[in-house]
C-alpha cells in the first residue's frame, strides 16, 4: 500500500467522488487546508517549526520536494516571523492543488474522468476520481475507529482530523446524522489546540473582514458621489 503525504489524503478526502471535483462550496477551505499540510510536512522535516501561532523557519536548505521547497522558499524569504493565518493564503494558491493533483495522477490515486462519463459540469481543470483501491478508504477507517471508537490517534491522523474539522469535510466521510455529530464533536476536542486549524479559521475570518471593508468603502463612495 503507497503512503500518501498530509497534502495528499486531504485533497483525496475533498473531492466528491460522484462530480469528480472539490465542491464549490469547500475550495477556499481547501486552498487553505492543503497549505496548512503542506506547514505540517515542513514541520515534519524539521525545516520549520510553529512558534505559538507564528511560523519560524529552522532550515532553508531544500528538501528536493518542489511543493515543499516552492512554499519552504517563500516563507524563509520573511525576515520576520509571521502567523500561520498570514502564510496559508500565500501558501494555498491554485498552483498548489493542481500539484498535488498532478501528484496523486502519477502516483495513480487518482484517475481523470472522461468529458463523456456523467457527471456535475465542466470544470476547467478537468474531473478526476479517486481509484477505490486506494489508501483513502484505509485512512477512512482509521477515521471511524478514532472518531467513533475510541482508538487513540495516531500523530499524522491528529492532524488530518484537525485539518479535516476546519475545511468542514465530514459530511464526506460520515453521511449518518448520528456519526456525523458524535464524529464533529470528537474532532472538535482533538483538534481544539490544533495551531493550523485556528490559522484557518483566522485567516478564514480576516478574509471575511476584507470583503466587508471593501463593500462598505464601495457603499461610502456611492455615498459621497451621489451628495
Amino acid at each position: 500500500m503507497k503512503e500518501l503525504r498530509l497534502s495528499e489524503e486531504l485533497l483525496l478526502f475533498a473531492i466528491d467522488e460522484k462530480k469528480g471535483v472539490v465542491p464549490l462550496i469547500k475550495a477556499s477551505l481547501i486552498k487553505l487546508g492543503l497549505a496548512g499540510a503542506v506547514l505540517y510536512e515542513l514541520e515534519d522535516r524539521g525545516k520549520l517549526e510553529l512558534d505559538g501561532d507564528r511560523v519560524k523557519v529552522l532550515d532553508e536548505d531544500p528538501t528536493g520536494d518542489s511543493i515543499l521547497d516552492k512554499s519552504l522558499k517563500k516563507i524563509s524569504a520573511s525576515k520576520k516571523k509571521k502567523k500561520v493565518a498570514h502564510w496559508l493564503p500565500k501558501i494555498g494558491k491554485k498552483s498548489l492543488k493542481v500539484s498535488i493533483t498532478q501528484e496523486l495522477l502519477t502516483k495513480g490515486m487518482l484517475r481523470k474522468i472522461d468529458d463523456d462519463e456523467p457527471g456535475w459540469s465542466f470544470r476547467r481543470g478537468g474531473r478526476y476520481r479517486p481509484w477505490f483501491d486506494t489508501p483513502l478508504k484505509h485512512t477512512e477507517q482509521k477515521l471511524r475507529e478514532i472518531l467513533l471508537h475510541h482508538r487513540q490517534p495516531g500523530e499524522k491522523n491528529l492532524k488530518l482530523i484537525g485539518l479535516l474539522h476546519a475545511c468542514r469535510l465530514y459530511s464526506l466521510v460520515f453521511e449518518q446524522r448520528e456519526e456525523y455529530r458524535e464524529a464533529k464533536e470528537k474532532a472538535r476536542r482533538l483538534s481544539e489546540d490544533d495551531r493550523i486549524r485556528k490559522g484557518i479559521r483566522s485567516a478564514v475570518n480576516n478574509k471575511r473582514g476584507q470583503v466587508a471593508s471593501s463593500l462598505l468603502s464601495g457603499v461610502f463612495a456611492i455615498i459621497k458621489e451621489a451628495c
